[in-house]
């Protein structure tokens, strides 16, 4: 039960509190009627049929209307008449059931002694087992036994008033009618979660590229507030998140210009002193363009066609980084921002390049995915670095005396990737480095 959904719980509690209430309500049923069920059965026992017959055979013709009165009930019809039925094809309208006659007149030597015939309504009998539904259903059975004097007892059962409702049975009738509530039941249930079902969607999604994506608000008023709360929250989240790739966008765009300026005016000094501090400058030029870089990730569009097997072959082919493809013949198109995605990865040949020698790409697809893989024989990120590294302004170790930079590679790689509807995930190399796994679900393909 762990597996099935919100939905799938309640929808299964429906169908469990259904079945209890009708096994309650046969139960209470059959208490009920425990008392008078043997006298309401369908079908007479043999033995009383013999006994009918003897009664019948003893009594003067005067007194068989008072046993027809004191032996039949609302459900079992006795009649005497000097017509013989059909034995063959049975009267118009029957079916002849010479199974069960047979069976009586076997059971008793009295029955075994005179002429039985069986027959049944022909829109009671069905075509197939006529007999076996006949003693199941016995409603329009007809059981015909000759009297000594030659007249026909005639022993008739109909359908018992309350037991049927329009020729069916109560008990079929309240099946389909549980079978009906059972589904409406589930179908309330079904669209009445289905705004639970949407706002897991919507939260997945905004919490892969931070894109708002308003719902439509429900009709429950609990439920409308919930999704009334969380359209306010991803908006403002939003509005946060753009207010502060606007506010870096700014910055960078505004440092440049007097960076511009003091380059030039440096280059009047003392040539060493110019050098350290163009250096410096240099520095500070690749922070605010990586700066800028990252807050425009969000400025692009993400909606283009991008092609990942030509993108990393013309990315490899570029820096001479090796590259295999083992998606086969399988498309591996995706739903993205070409240019952003070209930085990406770019980002994480380059941080290959300079801190391993070089890395290795490859390019695969799952059932549910498709994956890049750039491995590289780099000293690597140790496991309680990963997460801190893919954090603006981070670096590690290892980087930290080899090259200058702001360590924003792979934290801008990382955005990129995630606003594109993908992952970057860091892992080692088992035959020591790095291995950075780009995985992009299927539902964005």
């Amino acid at each position: 039960m762990s597996r099935l959904g919100f939905a799938g719980r309640v929808t299964l509690l429906v169908a469990m509190a259904l079945l209890v209430v009708q096994l309650a309500s046969l139960g209470a049923w059959l208490a009920d009627r425990r008392e008078a069920m043997p006298e309401r059965r369908l079908l007479p026992f043999p033995d009383q049929v013999e006994a009918l017959v003897q009664l019948f055979d003893t009594a003067p013709e005067a007194e068989r209307p008072l046993l027809i009165r004191a032996f039949g009930d609302e459900g079992l019809v006795l009649s005497v008449s000097p017509l013989a039925p059909q034995a063959e094809e049975g009267d118009p309208g029957e079916v002849v059931l010479p199974g069960l006659g047979q069976w009586l007149a076997d059971f008793s030597a009295v029955l075994g002694q005179r002429e039985v015939h069986v027959a049944i309504r022909e829109d009671f009998a069905g075509r197939l087992f006529p007999n076996l539904r006949a003693a199941i259903r016995p409603e329009g059975l007809r059981i015909s036994i000759r009297l000594l004097d030659g007249e026909w007892l005639m022993i008739q059962r109909q359908a018992i008033p309350g037991m049927t409702i329009g020729g069916v049975p109560a008990g079929t009738l309240l099946a389909g009618l549980s079978l009906v509530v059972a589904a409406l039941s589930i179908l309330m249930v079904w669209r009445g979660t289905r705004p639970l079902r949407d706002l897991t969607r919507s939260v997945a999604d905004f919490g892969r590229d931070l894109t708002p994506r308003p719902l439509v608000l429900p009709g429950p008023s609990d439920l409308r507030v919930l999704v009334e709360a969380f359209n306010t929250m991803q908006d403002r989240i939003a509005r946060a998140d753009q207010g502060r790739s606007d506010m870096l966008a700014a910055l960078s765009h505004d440092i440049r210009t007097p960076l511009s300026r003091l380059a030039l005016r440096l280059r009047k000094l003392d040539p060493a002193l110019r050098d350290a501090a163009l250096r410096d400058i240099a520095q500070i030029s690749r922070v605010a363009e990586d700066a800028f870089s990252f807050a425009s990730v969000d400025l692009d569009s993400r909606d283009s066609p991008v092609d990942l097997r030509s993108l990393l072959a013309d990315l490899a082919r570029t820096t001479g980084t090796p590259f295999e493809d083992f998606a086969g013949a399988d498309a591996a198109e995706i739903k993205g921002s070409p240019e952003l995605l070209t930085r990406a990865f770019a980002n994480l040949i380059d941080n290959a390049q300079k801190y391993a020698g070089g890395g290795r790409l490859r390019l695969l697809r799952g059932d549910d995915h498709i994956e890049v893989v750039l491995e590289d024989d780099g000293p690597g990120i140790a496991a309680s670095e990963r997460a801190r590294v893919l954090e603006p302004f981070q670096r590690g170790e290892p980087s930290r005396s080899q090259a200058a930079g702001a360590g924003l590679g792979l934290s801008l790689s990382s955005r990129i990737i995630g606003r594109n509807g993908g992952e970057l995930r860091l892992e080692d190399n088992p035959a020591g480095g790095l291995v950075v796994r780009v995985v992009f679900p299927l539902r964005t393909l």
